[in-house]
């Protein structure tokens, strides 16, 4: 995301949508009630209100009603009211989606901006993809790795027969075809692809893989991580086992697990430096007791003028702030534990 302008009086900040990566966190910054400007298309209609059937393009204003973002998808669709009608369409108080992709240019207006919500918008997300192929001879998953989680993009059986089969190498052959059909799909440039699962088979796998692709004149860097299982449950293993290990170090989510590991470790072992929980991280909030928020984007999402109050409080006293996705299983558990947690400077009364 590329911030191309902030005007502190109006709440205004204008942004270049750089990457699909970019778009939860505008899903989270983007509240009910906020005003959202853009270049958008729009039916004309006459002056009795009638549309004339005539999509032209325009710039509008909405006051938002409703964010929709499918995680891992690459729009994202604004709803509201339109409240500014420059070219003068009369659509004034109907009601207007803009839709949001890579490239668009949108202004946000709302009443105010943490700190930390700035600096996300700021920041560069993750560039190339990084694919992990989870992988034995029964079944296979990919995933993608996006800055706020991993999307799993196919599964299937082999179906490969055991060992003396004389159809085995075959059907092995159709396989790794299969597999470098589906990374094709994804990968551009020089993109990393993990290989995961028990035992040797997914080294020769990934040697096979990118020999056939290299020979189609698609280059990809690869590696792999064991695992105790494949497909689409070895995902996740395998997301920690790259985490380890520092394939993710480019990523957002490796921070967020890491964080998130420290949490729970410390919460287990009943230290009273931690607390769980949107209400009692509010109170210390309040106290000027919080060091560090972890504050998930579902509370962002579901209750964002008390989730802002808070992060404005931690931010007043010096306190550093961290946004959580809840779009992977360490963000999920923050999320079922209140939607936020904390490491505090000293006890609140």
């Amino acid at each position: 995301m590329r911030v191309i302008g902030y005007d502190a009086k109006t709440g205004s900040v204008t942004v270049q949508v750089t990457s699909p990566n970019d778009l939860w966190l505008l899903e989270t910054v983007v509240p009910r009630g906020a005003l959202v400007t853009s270049k958008t298309t729009r039916m004309t209609r006459s002056p009795n209100g009638e549309e004339r059937g005539e999509r032209v393009n325009t710039k509008l204003t909405v006051r938002v009603e409703k964010v929709s973002f499918e995680p891992f998808g690459e729009t994202l669709r604004i709803t509201g009211k339109i409240v500014d009608d420059p070219d003068e369409l009369g659509v004034l108080g109907s009601y207007h989606t803009i839709v949001v992709d890579s490239g668009s240019v949108i202004t946000v207006t709302k009443q105010a901006w943490t700190k930390e919500e700035l600096n996300q918008l700021g920041k560069e997300r993750l560039g190339d993809a990084v694919l992990i192929v989870s992988v034995d001879y029964h079944e296979v998953a990919i995933g993608r790795v996006w800055d706020y989680g991993v999307e799993t993009v196919a599964s299937w059986d082999t179906g490969i027969p055991g060992k003396g089969d004389p159809k085995q190498e075959e059907k092995i052959e159709k396989q790794l075809a299969k597999m470098a059909s589906e990374i094709r799909r994804f990968v551009r440039g020089r993109g990393l692809v993990v290989f995961s699962g028990p035992g040797y088979f997914k080294q020769k796998v990934a040697q096979a893989v990118k020999a056939l692709l290299a020979s189609e004149g698609v280059e990809i860097r690869v590696t792999a991580v064991d695992a105790p299982y494949a497909g689409a449950a070895g995902i996740k293993e395998a997301v920690n086992a790259m985490f380890e290990k520092g394939f993710l170090k480019d990523a957002r989510l490796s921070a967020e697990i890491r964080l998130l590991d420290e949490v729970l470790k410390e919460a287990a072992s009943n230290n009273t430096k931690v607390i769980l929980g949107l209400d009692a991280v509010e109170q210390a909030a309040e106290q000027g007791a919080v060091d560090t928020l972890l504050i998930s984007t579902r509370a962002l999402r579901d209750c964002h003028e008390r989730s802002i109050r808070v992060v404005s409080a931690v931010e007043k006293y010096g306190g550093k702030v961290e946004i959580i996705s809840d779009r992977h299983e360490r963000g999920e558990q923050l999320a079922g534990m209140g939607g936020a947690a904390a490491f505090l400077r000293y006890a609140p009364q």
